[in-house]
């Protein structure tokens, strides 16, 4: 949402003639989610004992407030993310034709001559030897 919302306010902005590239990040969707954030981490705070604050990352893993602080509370980030990457990749495949470089591997046939068409019985045939790439 935030990027739709960017990418509008940046149009917005070169229409009106003043667009800075700020706008992109800098919209009122981010903004209100930043300030829910801020809210959220001024009413529900962490607090660390001294030894997690002084002992290295790695002794803390297993503590509540290095699961629920670090893990849980990035864990949106990840997925939204990987959501986006796989929403961009697709759309960038398409523009580029990547799916034409995909149908090249339809011409695998095994040793026996048996035509193979699902890419992990291609490269499970390949990876023995018992395949090869007619055509390619």
């Amino acid at each position: 949402m935030g990027t739709i919302a960017g990418l509008g306010n940046l149009a917005k902005g070169a229409i009106e003639g003043d667009a800075k590239f700020s706008d992109f990040w800098n919209n009122p969707f981010s903004v209100a989610m930043q300030g829910i954030n801020n809210w959220s981490e001024t009413v529900l705070p962490n607090y660390y004992t001294k030894q997690e604050q002084n002992d290295p990352w790695y002794t803390n893993i297993f503590t509540a407030n290095f699961i629920g602080d670090q893990v849980i509370k990035n864990l949106g980030f990840a997925v939204g993310a990987a959501y986006s990457g796989k929403l961009e990749a697709g759309a960038v495949s398409k523009i580029m034709g990547l799916n034409e470089a995909r149908q090249a591997f339809k011409g695998a046939v095994t040793a026996a001559g048996e035509s193979l068409t699902n890419p992990n019985e291609i490269l499970g045939a390949l990876k023995s030897g018992d395949a090869f790439i007619d055509g390619t």
